[in-house]
Order: C-alpha cells, then sequence, then structure tokens
C-alpha cells in the first residue's frame, strides 16, 4: 500500500485531483482532497488553466454556507424536500454537482439523484484502476455523503500488489457501497489473499444488490479453498441490509466426485450456506446460476428468507419434484417474481406449483433447443395454484411443446392474467384456440410470426378470438423472400391483395364488394396499440392495402410502429394524420432491396 501511496500521492497543496473515467465521457466525474468546497472556489476553476471546470467535487458540505437566518425555512420552497427532488430530478450531471454546493439540504437531495444517475465506477486493470481506487478512497476519507455507491471488481484486479489498496477501499467506502460486483476469470492472481482483505472490521451498512460471478474453469472456491469463503462470507454478513444477491458459478464446480470434499461443502453448500445465514434475511430478490441439487434446494426451503422474486439458471439439472416444490412452498406467501432460464445441456425435472398466493409474474427461458432433457410443468389450475397472477412470458422458450403446454391447458382459467408472450415457435393452433378460454381477461400479446401455413392459421385465430385485446406485439421472422403479408393483416386472398395493389382500387368505397374477407386485424376492436417488428431476420413488405384496408380501419388504434416496406408516402401521410406512427428502420441488407423493390413482383 506504502508503494501505491508513493506512485500516486498528490502535493499536499493541490485541492483538485484528475476526474475518474465513466463509460460516459459527457458525464466525466471528479473527485476532490480538499474537506470543504465553497461557491468562489467553483467559481474559480473556470479562470485555472490546471483545473477542469467539469469536475464533479464531492465534499463534506458540514460547513457549507448557511441560509439567510432571516428567511423562513418552514415555508420556503426551495427547502421543502419533495419539491427539490422534482427540480433537480430535471437537472442535467454538470447542474446537481453545483446544487451539491449550496446548502446541507441540497447537498442530501442532489446527492441522493447523482447516486441513482452516475454508473457504475469499475476496476478491472491491475495498475491504472489501482490509481482510479487510490483517489476513491482519499475522497471518501474527506466526504460524508459522496455521490459513487456502485462499485464493480474485476479478476485482473486481484493481485497481490492491489491487496492492501483493495482492503484500504473495504475499510474506507464499504459505510456508502449500495451496489458492488465482483468477478473472477482464469486472470486471478494464485497469490492473492482473499480472507486477508476483511480481516479488519468492515461495514456495509448501505449495500442493497451484491453480484457475484465466477468464470474460472473449476470455480473460484475450488482454486481458493477456504480463503475465498472466509472472504465472501465476511461480505455477506457485513451487509446487514442486503436486499439483491446475484450469485453465478460455473458447471464444473458442482461436478466434484464427492460433494462433500470439495471447497463447496466448505462453505457449507454454497451458495445456500452464504444464504442461510443471519445477516441475509433482508433478501428480497436472489439468483442463482448454478447446477442446482436436491440439498440446496431443500436447504433453501429451510432458510426462512421471504423472497419477493427468485431467478434459477439452471445448468444440467436433474431435480426431484419434491424438492423444488418444497422451497415453491416455502415462498408462497412472498414470492411475486419467478423466473426459471435452462442453460448449457438441458435439465431434467418437473415442476408442480403449490398454491402461490401472491405470485404475479413467471417466466421461462429455455436455450435448450434440442435437448431430451428439459423441464416440465405439471398439470394445474391457475384459480387453485396461481390465483393472482398477472403476466406470463415464455417468449425464448424454445423446442418441444411439453416445455410449456400445460400453460395452455390448465384445468381452471386465470381472471388475472392480462399480459402473455408467446413462445417463440407457438404454432399449435389447438393451444392457439385454449387462449382465449384460458386468458379471458388477456389485454396485451407478443406472438411471433412467419410465413408458415401453421402460423398463418394461429394468427387467424388470434384475431377471431381475442377481441378484447389492447396491445398486440408481431415479431417477424422471414424468409430470404421478403415476402408481402398484406393478406393477413386484411383479411383478404393473396390474389385479390396483389389485383388491388397494381389497380390501387383500395381507395374506392366498393372495392371489396362481393370479396370473401377472414379474421384480420380489423377483428380487434379495442386494440390501441400495434407493433410489427424485426425479429432476427428479415422484414416482410406491407403496402398500402393493408395500409387502408387494415390499420386504417381499425377504430381505437392510436400507436402503431412497424417496418416501412413497399407503403408509400401518401399512405404513410394519412397514416401520421390519424396515428402516432413510429418506423422501425430495415437491418442494413435490406436497404438494396428497398431502393430497387418492385411492387409489381410482390406475391
Amino acid at each position: 500500500m506504502e508503494g501505491q501511496a508513493k506512485r500516486f500521492k498528490k502535493s499536499e497543496e493541490s485541492e483538485l485531483i484528475n476526474p475518474i473515467e465513466n463509460n460516459n465521457n459527457n458525464d466525466a466525474v471528479m473527485i476532490s482532497d480538499s474537506p470543504v468546497a465553497t461557491d468562489a472556489a467553483v467559481a474559480s476553476t473556470s479562470h485555472d488553466p490546471q483545473i477542469d471546470p467539469n469536475l464533479l467535487p464531492v465534499e463534506d458540505m458540514s460547513q457549507s454556507p448557511k441560509t439567510n437566518g432571516t428567511s423562513n425555512d418552514d415555508h420556503d420552497p426551495l427547502l421543502i424536500p419533495n419539491v427539490l427532488e422534482t427540480a433537480f430530478r430535471h437537472m442535467t450531471l454538470d447542474q446537481l454537482k453545483i446544487l451539491r454546493l449550496v446548502n446541507k439540504q441540497w447537498l442530501g437531495v442532489a446527492t441522493r439523484i447523482l447516486q441513482e444517475k452516475l454508473e457504475l465506477i469499475t476496476f478491472t486493470d491491475e495498475f491504472y484502476d489501482a490509481e482510479k481506487m487510490l483517489k476513491i478512497v482519499q475522497t471518501f476519507r474527506h466526504s460524508k455523503d459522496p455521490p459513487y455507491v456502485k462499485f464493480e471488481i474485476a479478476s485482473k484486479f486481484f493481485t497481490v500488489e492491489n491487496e492492501d489498496l483493495i482492503t484500504d477501499f473495504f475499510r474506507v467506502c464499504g459505510s456508502f457501497m449500495e451496489y458492488l460486483k465482483i468477478s473472477t476469470d482464469k486472470n486471478h492472481d494464485s497469490k492473492f489473499k482473499f480472507a486477508e482483505v476483511l480481516l479488519t472490521t468492515v461495514s456495509l451498512p448501505r449495500l442493497k444488490s451484491l453480484i457475484f460471478e465466477d468464470h474460472t474453469p473449476n470455480g473460484v472456491v475450488a482454486q481458493f479453498n477456504h480463503d475465498f469463503s472466509i472472504f465472501f462470507k465476511s461480505l455477506i454478513n457485513s451487509a446487514t441490509n442486503l436486499e439483491r444477491l446475484d450469485l453465478s458459478f460455473p458447471k464444473r464446480f458442482f461436478e466434484a466426485e464427492d460433494e462433500e470434499q470439495t471447497a463447496m461443502a466448505q462453505l457449507h453448500q454454497m451458495p445456500d450456506g452464504i444464504i442461510c445465514s443471519r445477516s441475509s434475511q433482508n433478501l428480497k430478490h436472489l439468483e442463482i446460476s448454478a447446477k442446482i441439487n436436491d440439498v440446496q434446494l431443500l436447504c433453501l426451503s429451510k432458510s426462512g428468507l421471504k423472497l419477493r422474486t427468485l431467478h434459477f439458471k439452471v445448468k444440467n439439472a436433474s431435480l426431484l419434484e419434491s424438492s423444488f416444490t418444497a422451497l415453491l412452498e416455502s415462498q408462497s406467501d412472498t414470492l411475486t417474481e419467478l423466473k426459471l432460464t435452462e442453460e448449457r445441456h438441458g435439465s431434467d425435472f418437473l415442476v408442480k406449483f403449490p398454491q402461490m398466493n401472491r405470485l404475479k409474474k413467471i417466466t421461462i427461458i429455455s436455450i435448450c433447443e434440442f435437448e431430451n432433457s428439459i423441464v416440465t410443468f405439471a398439470p394445474f389450475g391457475y384459480q387453485e395454484h396461481l390465483p393472482e397472477i398477472e403476466s406470463l412470458i415464455l417468449w425464448n422458450c424454445f423446442g418441444k411443446e411439453e416445455r410449456w403446454c400445460q400453460f395452455f391447458l390448465a384445468s381452471s382459467p386465470s381472471p388475472t392474467i392480462t399480459k402473455l408472450e408467446l413462445p417463440t415457435q407457438f404454432r399449435n393452433p389447438t393451444l392457439a384456440q385454449n387462449i382465449a378460454v384460458v386468458f379471458p381477461a388477456l389485454k396485451r400479446l407478443k406472438i411471433g410470426f412467419s410465413l408458415r401455413p401453421e402460423n398463418e392459421e394461429v394468427m387467424r385465430i388470434i384475431f377471431e378470438t381475442l377481441e378484447s385485446l389492447e396491445e398486440l406485439a408481431i415479431l417477424t421472422d422471414m424468409d430470404e423472400m421478403n415476402e408481402n403479408i398484406d393478406h393477413v393483416l386484411t383479411g383478404i386472398s393473396k390474389n385479390v391483395c396483389k389485383q388491388l395493389r397494381q389497380d390501387q382500387s383500395y381507395l374506392s368505397d366498393d372495392c371489396l364488394d362481393g370479396v370473401e374477407r377472414g379474421p384480420s386485424l380489423i377483428s380487434l376492436k379495442n386494440l390501441k396499440r400495434l407493433d410489427i417488428v424485426l425479429d432476427n431476420n428479415r422484414a416482410p413488405f406491407i403496402t398500402d392495402v393493408a395500409g387502408h384496408l387494415a390499420f386504417m380501419q381499425m377504430p381505437k388504434l392510436k400507436i402503431l410502429r412497424f417496418t416501412r416496406y413497399g407503403m408509400s408516402q401518401e399512405c404513410v401521410d394519412v397514416l401520421l394524420k390519424k396515428y402516432r406512427v413510429a418506423f422501425i428502420p430495415p437491418h442494413g441488407r435490406n436497404f438494396f432491396e428497398i431502393e430497387n423493390m418492385n411492387l409489381e413482383d410482390f406475391n
């Protein structure tokens, strides 16, 4: 630490030091060694060529200028906290840094808003970021309420040379931290002593969020054995008001032949041993990315935690139905959001919902499209098991229907679900027919679409059965032909749409006389917002036919977003007069096609 201090120490006469680099250069931040700043000092910066006028002072305002004693503070609107906060939220970072220097009350409000706006301060490089950390430590020694509260320490920074500096950082700055992220990878210095960093008394009373990501091949706990266990447990025990904990471990970390002899056992079955500690009882949000097992789930079930959100990223886990059910039962009276992500090579277990009295949102994500081992759900009824559910997100749930079909085959409908995002590969017309029955209160729907016959049939069912929809998002994933979808949006056959387009008869009031028309966008009589946007491939062509015979005939539509392929400026102008329209820019490879397209060539 002495070597670090000698390298970076400034002269005692210097009042200011260089800014900490932020991710946004326009929001560059300054740190000050001076315990007190005055308005005159700030004003003088514009005349001092050695001082950057854009620096942000972090000061102890215990001796800040006082307001006139003759003023009535109780009736001064500029001293009312909620008035100040409303006004200050419209200020830029440069303005907020000046407002902090007025008085104690303005300091508190401006600092709180700065703490929300300022991005993470990261320490990644073992040399250059050491200087930045030293400046942070020096600043915090002179400040009672600094604006920096979010920090990230990356693997490369944990070196033997930085041990004393990191120890000082936690000792001096710990009481101000609100967000801390620690990430490890193969660049770790094996000689670094984690345990010694927190041997001194460290307090993290304000820490709300703690994120740990382990990207080492076999797990940092295994690599550093008991040393890292002490370090991480010390963090948890020092964070007496911790609300959010995210833990990510490599898959191999959980694959030792004898788990009782692994470093995980030394952590009392990490991650659950950490989570079950006394100081973690305020946890409201928990995310675990690991190959979890039944022992860990049962430990969590008995931990006494009362979570609001729970996110499991399971990695090739094989679990008993009873262990996962026990965990859900233990959180049934508090959990409001459940998120389940399958990673790596799939997981094999059955989720059986107990009665979840407070659960309002479920998100299921599966990136293991072709795996035989999958997470499935036992039959259930919404009113019996999920009586308060409002949002069901299955958008990124790929692969077999067995993963998610039970959500559309429930024994009782949900009178509370208003938002539904269908699986990306939702192509089953039978399940589509069930949507209106199972979700009678549905208002917001997101669906994927391509010009496959089964997709077109599903879309027709949506148009025909979900008249109560108020918001619809259609994410298109077209083939290389970039085909026209006027017929899908209007409910008119392809041949008739082509003829209407060629002779522009869609402008006539009697253009559809004698034309058979199926379910279409205009069947959604309560729709207020429509988004037709790109997914991962090319967008479809939407022409004036859909503009006049679909978009313009929707009585309650207010917001329209789509990619403008094949639509004339005249039609666009008509839409702009009626709706709030936003055009989504095309992918780069579509530009040439748009500039050279011939409307007569459309199918």
